[in-house]
C-alpha cells in the first residue's frame, strides 16, 4: 500500500522526490503543471483566476 511505502517520509522529502505531487494529484481531482503549479481541483472555489 502506498501509506507503508511514505508514512516515515517528511513531507519536505516526498516533496523533493516529486511523491507528493504524485500522490496529490493520483485522485484524477488534483491537477499540478511541470512547475508544480496548481492547475485544477475538485472545487475551483480556491483556484484564483489567472
Amino acid at each position: 500500500m502506498l501509506i507503508d511505502q511514505v508514512k516515515d517520509l517528511k513531507v519536505s522529502d516526498l516533496k523533493n522526490s516529486g511523491q507528493l505531487v504524485r500522490i496529490l494529484s493520483s485522485d484524477g481531482l488534483t491537477v499540478f503543471n511541470e512547475k508544480g503549479e496548481l492547475l485544477d481541483t475538485a472545487d475551483n472555489r480556491h483556484i484564483p483566476d489567472p
